[in-house]
């Protein structure tokens, strides 16, 4: 197996920022991209001992044996009756995986400086005390954290620990590369209010919520739609409680007819009830997940294909752990997407998380309520992406309405004419006919002069005869943050073909633009 090009690019960050002298770096990657190869291959290259500390149970034996078997070599573990280094041996193994709240127990009997490298999985949590004694123990060590959501709804910093960001790659990122699958959602009214709910730590009140969410009415709310929309195929619920857990998988059953559609775990179940639970959940036996934060993180079963939100929150970092438990990529079962089922309520003065807010970059206020709109408005599975680009487009369409602007309504007559579009008269009717016929905007032809048409013309003209992409064509293609200016005007045509049949799928617009040789 071999690495993936973001995951070397990532390693060669952290290389850097080590070289320049700095001991904490940080490297945020989505959910589902491999971070776990990632330091499986910076404990391979790594010339000393390894400490990789974990936050659960689950994640140090996960761990242990993918980067033991990724490295060749075993993997001691610190969790629990299992003591590989505050009982240790002269020749005891090179890597360790652990427990944070073992190690944090143990310190005092730990060498602290028996580790070259300390990895930190899902570093989001390492400004909690117990991690930072754990850093402060290993004091010349390097420390590496990999973290899907670097933001926290406390507030608590990241720079606190980590002295540097040094690389990212975004679900956004990994679906264009075709790493992840693509995210749909659709949103579901119910009569639920939390708009008097409390607000403790950044989020809404746990209490608070679960009292609303463990009516019988909302699990009804709840349970239909995921029954209907989930249908067969693997999916996962979370929930608000460990007691809202097992009354949600109880009225899932309810609707669905049958004792073993869902089922709900919880943390005081065993390591060998868990394991058991996840094994028949893999086998098919239990169709729908239902937790309390037990599978918010490391949780890797890719099948999955529908999440639901029976855990409102105000955290992106929550909701996203959430979402990416279905982002991965299913070789069984060759999922298309993950359907992101969002249960909506009046909730007034808190601003809840949803769906489009896991990708990259700022919303603004227009255009969230347009893509509230786009997505409240279908009954139907709804591509975020494409919600997010047609929520751009209709922003870039209202201000057009206010103030006509050739160099933002037609990319090619800006290309072509540059400052010259504003000054002088009009064209003249003729004029403006063969600018119509090359499919040039016709907003363009009140803002341009006689002379730059005359000129315009002509650069289309040649444009013609060398074969190249129409302005219909490029005009189209820039909506997908493609510059067609060069392309040809077959290239574009296959482009855009592609275009249709995947549904103006940005990522597929963008793979097919890429094998066109246009970025």
């Amino acid at each position: 197996m071999s690495l993936r090009p973001y995951q070397v690019a990532a390693l060669e960050a952290a290389r850097i920022r080590y070289r320049e002298g700095q001991r904490c770096v940080l490297l945020q990657l989505a959910t589902g991209t491999g971070k776990t190869v990632i330091f499986a291959e910076a404990a391979k290259l790594c010339r000393g001992n390894v400490l990789m500390v974990n936050e659960r149970q689950e994640l140090v034996d996960q761990t242990a044996a993918r980067v033991g078997e990724w490295c060749g070599e075993p993997v001691g573990i610190e969790m629990g009756d299992r003591r590989a280094l505050s009982i240790r041996a002269s020749s005891g193994p090179r890597i360790v995986a652990a427990s944070v709240q073992s190690l944090a127990r143990r310190l005092s009997k730990i060498d602290g400086n028996w580790p070259r490298l300390v990895i930190i999985d899902e570093a989001h949590h390492s400004t909690a005390r117990t991690y930072r004694s754990i850093i402060d123990h290993f004091a010349d060590a390097r420390v590496l954290g990999l973290t899907a959501t670097p933001d926290r709804s406390d507030q608590e910093f990241l720079g606190q620990v980590f002295e540097s960001l040094a690389f990212e790659y975004s679900i956004r990122d990994g679906i264009r590369d075709g790493w992840l699958v693509p995210v749909k959602t659709i949103a579901i009214r119910t009569t639920a209010d939390f708009s008097a709910i409390r607000t403790t730590a950044g989020d809404l009140n746990t209490g608070d919520l679960d009292a609303i969410m463990r009516r019988e009415s909302m699990l009804a709310e709840v349970a239909g739609p995921l029954v209907e929309r989930a249908g067969m195929r693997p999916s996962i619920a979370f929930s608000v409680t460990v007691e809202h857990a097992h009354d949600l998988a109880r009225a899932i059953n309810a609707v669905a007819g049958t004792p073993s559609y869902a089922a709900a775990i919880d943390g005081s179940a065993s390591r060998d009830e868990r394991a058991e639970f996840l094994a028949r959940a893999r086998r098919g036996d239990v169709k729908c997940i239902v937790n309390c934060a037990l599978f918010t993180e490391g949780f890797d079963h890719p099948p999955i294909e529908v999440v639901a939100m029976a855990r409102p929150t105000k955290s992106r970092a929550l909701y996203t752990q959430m979402v990416g438990r279905g982002t991965r990529p299913s070789i069984d079962t060759g999922k298309s997407a993950c359907l992101v089922i969002d249960f909506t309520a009046n909730s007034k003065r808190h601003r809840l998380v949803r769906a489009y807010d896991i990708f990259d970059g700022e919303i603004s206020e227009d255009g969230l309520e347009i893509i509230d709109q786009i997505i409240e408005e279908s009954d139907g599975e709804i591509d975020v992406q494409a919600a997010l680009d047609l929520s751009d487009e209709r922003i870039r369409a209202a201000a057009a309405a206010k103030r006509y602007s050739a160099v933002e309504i037609d990319t090619l007559a800006s290309h072509l004419l540059g400052k010259s579009i504003a000054a002088g008269g009009p064209p003249t009717q003729e004029q403006c006919a063969r600018l119509l016929n090359f499919g040039t905007h016709p907003a363009v032809l009140s803002n341009i002069t006689e002379t730059a048409a005359k000129t315009l013309i002509a650069s289309l003209e040649l444009r013609e005869e060398r074969g190249l992409a129409t302005p219909p064509q490029i005009r189209l293609l820039n909506r997908f943050g493609i510059n067609a200016t060069n392309m040809s005007k077959e290239s574009a045509t296959r482009v855009i073909a592609e275009a249709r049949r995947s549904g103006f799928r940005p990522s597929a617009v963008r793979m097919a633009a890429c094998r066109e040789g246009v970025g």
